[in-house]
């Protein structure tokens, strides 16, 4: 049919936006990761349904319950550390998948508390998949790794992604009798 508005792209198929979206999405997490801490990210990289999931099988999905988790990463992070920092140490594309970006940052910090590690810095390190759809828009950000995998910062955050989303988990969670459900 000629003059018609094109349809959706097949099943596997990426749109002429995939290239710019996803070379956008890039630069954004390039530029914002390291701000973390000190601003407001920039949303509209991800899709409405995002999902965000942890090593621990936690997930929690919207957009508007992900840009929560960034902001209370924040405002705990300042809460809880001085001198709080990110840094992006390396971006790269899995051979054979053009769909997938993986970031490795790194997460430190000076506990306010000191009996957490005295005046040393807490440093951690994570390893992030993000996977994009066929728009070139992140439809999930994978936690894969974290470095070392008890650290403070990262108990607090999966307590508040506890509270965002109960129950949340991919794995069945036997009940404890007498506590409330998602705890």
């Amino acid at each position: 049919m000629l003059g018609g508005a094109p349809g959706p792209p097949k099943p596997g198929k990426d749109s002429d936006e995939f290239g710019p979206n996803f070379g956008e999405a890039v630069v954004v997490l390039r530029e914002d990761l390291p701000l973390l801490f000190v601003q407001e990210m920039r949303f509209h990289i991800y899709r409405e349904d995002v999902t965000f999931r942890t090593p621990s099988l936690r997930y929690l999905s919207g957009l508007w319950k992900y840009r929560l988790l960034a902001r209370g990463a924040r405002w705990l992070g300042r809460l809880l550390y001085s001198d709080m920092s990110c840094n992006v140490q390396r971006m790269w594309q899995p051979p054979g998948n053009r769909r997938q970006l993986r970031v490795r940052w790194s997460v430190s910090g000076v506990p306010r508390v000191p009996l957490l590690a005295g005046d040393q810095a807490l440093s951690t390190e994570v390893i992030s998949t993000y996977t994009f759809d066929s728009q070139g828009k992140i439809y999930e950000h994978q936690v894969d790794q974290i470095i070392p995998p008890e650290s403070p910062l990262v108990k607090t955050l999966e307590w508040l992604m506890a509270r965002l989303q109960p129950g949340a988990s991919l794995q069945p969670q036997l009940p404890i009798p007498g506590m409330p459900r998602g705890y």
